[in-house]
């Protein structure tokens, strides 16, 4: 068994630009040294697709560790900082299951396609202020329709979208760990904070019994499954992780299918394809990946790996493992795959919106590609 610390492996720059910009090129270099793992500046980066599916998993093995980001960030005490260590994405263990069982049935299957009629409207009523425009920035669309879909499901007006998506895009920016961001996460908390405080008191004021969201959360509240604190740190963090993954996903669909113009119009008519086209864009261009710190050591495949290792789970990566998948660098949403897609990781930390994710989305490229026949760049 040897210790990771001891091999040779590929080294992956993902702090360069121009590597961000296309990773795939040495990613294949790196695969050709290793088949599944490399080392990044603070660790190792884990790129193979099998190796992805069992280590990310290993709940008791590699958790989350946010305490590490705040103390690099010199940002201990701040009601930012406390927000980081003790919501439901950086933390683990007993408390971490009861707060996701809390909100569990709100974001099943069944009860998002109860939702569907609310997300079709929302795509509509945006569609008839931007489709009559002519020419705009999608991604300024596909920034505005997540945030508005919540705002329907929590039962509030989209009044505050803007003040709202400058504090998600930023507190979306943690992962570069740049400490020039810091006054502006702390000062987005805030706004998102208030935001948030703000819906929950005045339903609470208003004695209203909605069997929205909202409501469902409040209703998980009164059965003591959340605190007030807890209640408001699940709010943040669904607005949050509704926000990037979608814009980014709805983003780079649109952008992919205006070279392809014949699967654009079969969006338009058919939202199974909508939803084959949304699942291949996870597996192709996924936006998100997960970092873990090794808590209790273990050995897989030959290497043993301390505690305090820091990993970095490659789920936007992973997808195009020429061992998993089938022509795997070629974005295609009618080649059956047998594995799936790990855009929403593994383990207890698996995405709580993936379903409201994959319906909004495919829902919404179904109602664009209908309202926007032709979609032509204008710049990159």
């Amino acid at each position: 068994m040897q210790l990771i610390s001891d091999i040779d492996l590929p080294y992956l720059p993902v702090n360069d630009p121009e590597f961000r910009a296309n990773p795939f090129p040495g990613l294949a270099a790196a695969r050709a040294r290793h088949p599944w793992i490399g080392k990044v500046d603070l660790g190792y980066f884990v790129y193979g697709y099998q190796a992805v599916k069992d280590l990310a998993g290993r709940d008791d093995h590699v958790q989350p560790d946010y305490e590490t980001v705040v103390d690099y960030l010199g940002v201990r005490g701040t009601p930012w900082a406390e927000f980081q260590t003790n919501q439901i994405v950086g933390i683990s263990g007993e408390r971490h299951w009861r707060i996701r069982m809390s909100a569990g049935d709100t974001f099943t299957p069944r009860n998002m396609n109860r939702n569907i009629d609310l997300i079709r409207g929302q795509a509509t009523a945006m569609l008839d202020l931007w489709a009559p425009k002519g020419a705009f920035d999608f991604v300024e669309f596909a920034a505005t329709y997540p945030i508005s879909v919540m705002c329907g499901l929590f039962g509030t007006t989209d009044e505050e979208i803007p003040n709202i998506r400058h504090s998600l895009d930023t507190q979306s920016r943690i992962g570069s760990r740049d400490p020039a961001l810091v006054p502006g996460l702390l000062a987005g908390f805030h706004i998102i904070w208030d935001f948030c405080d703000k819906l929950i008191r005045g339903r609470e004021a208003s004695g209203i019994d909605r069997n929205d969201m909202l409501g469902q959360l409040l209703t998980a509240k009164g059965r003591g499954e959340l605190d007030d604190t807890e209640l408001r740190y699940l709010m943040i963090v669904l607005f949050a992780a509704g926000y990037d993954t979608s814009k980014n996903a709805l983003s780079l669909i649109v952008y992919y299918m205006i070279d392809r113009p014949d699967d654009w119009r079969r969006c338009a008519d058919d939202l199974a394809f909508c939803q084959r086209v949304t699942e291949e864009m996870f597996r192709y261009h996924s936006t998100v990946s997960q970092k873990r710190t090794v808590v209790k050591a273990f050995d897989y495949e030959g290497i043993h790996f301390p505690v305090g290792t820091f990993l970095i789970f490659g789920t936007s990566i992973a997808g195009r493992d020429p061992a998993a998948f089938e022509d795997a660098d070629i974005f295609n949403p009618d080649l059956p795959r047998e594995n799936r897609n790990l855009a929403f990781g593994r383990g207890v930390h698996m995405c709580l919106g993936q379903h409201l994710a994959r319906a909004q989305i495919a829902e919404g490229i179904h109602l664009i590609a209908q309202r926007i026949t032709n979609p032509r760049r204008a710049g990159e």
